[in-house]
């Protein structure tokens, strides 16, 4: 006999309040797309470690992307 939980768990999500123009789009892979004001950006999300759920081509084409890097720079 197999257990079986007999409830799933949702991640739960938090969404800002009054931010009409920003969308969580996906995230993965250490990365999170977003949408904010029209443009799609890339930025780290090191909690981020499953699989990005929409495909390559989503992916593709940000306006920009955040990159870490040291303070200095």
């Amino acid at each position: 006999m197999q257990d079986t939980p007999s409830h799933q768990q949702s991640p739960h999500i938090l969404t800002p309040q009054g931010w009409h123009d920003y969308q969580l789009l996906d995230s993965g892979h250490g990365r999170k797309l977003e949408s904010v004001g029209g443009y799609r950006f890339i930025r780290p999300e090191p909690q981020a470690f499953w699989a990005p759920f929409l495909s390559d081509e989503e992916w593709q084409k940000p306006a920009g992307v955040f990159i870490t890097g040291s303070r200095d720079q």
